[in-house]
């Protein structure tokens, strides 16, 4: 079967990408609403601050989410199923790591922005969180962690997204780095 055999696989994959995007946004406020009451999720949105824990909340859902929404869509077009979990797995170790670094970075950023362009400390964590999650959860959403038949065997998007992703990021994650050191001395 080719990669996408009718335009109605096509509008298939759109309307289960907008469907599974609704679903986790849907169920990041809803894990929004509760860090009030739920005292683990309280002190994550205390740890990540609030757009750090609604950034990190939202990856963690919108990537399963993204996964299962669109892996009967990739069993039809052909594409490996199993390799598009492998990916997701990928993509959630990389949130695994990124938000235990935001946890260590989140308690030293002040929690509100500077006066001075760039927005300071504060503006560089939130710049570095933006660059790192929210396209690797774009990707899951749109069906990406499934390769096509040509890339079978590699992991290339999740390493063509995380090169990017971390790239962009580099300099708000240093500035962070120096913050961090500087107010420990």
């Amino acid at each position: 079967m080719s990669e996408t055999p009718t335009p109605a696989y096509r509008h298939l994959r759109i309307g289960l990408s907008i469907a599974a995007l609704a679903a986790s946004v849907t169920a990041t406020v809803g894990v929004a609403l509760a860090a009030d009451d739920v005292t683990a999720l309280r002190e994550a949105r205390e740890r990540w601050q609030d757009v750090g824990f609604l950034l990190i909340s939202w990856y963690a859902i919108a990537v399963p989410v993204g996964t299962l929404a669109l892996s009967g869509w990739a069993r039809r077009v052909g594409r490996p199923v199993r390799l598009g979990w492998r990916n997701a797995g990928l993509v959630l170790g990389h949130g695994v790591v990124v938000a235990a670094l935001a946890g260590i970075f989140g308690d030293v950023v002040p929690d509100y922005l500077s006066g001075g362009r760039g927005g300071g400390a504060k503006g560089a964590y939130l710049t570095w969180l933006i660059a790192t999650l929210p396209a690797f959860a774009a990707v899951a959403l749109a069906g990406g962690l499934f390769p096509g038949p040509a890339s079978r065997k590699t992991h290339g998007i999740v390493a063509g997204v995380a090169a990017v992703s971390w790239i962009c990021g580099a300099l708000p994650f240093l500035i962070l780095i120096v913050y961090a050191f500087a107010n420990l001395a």
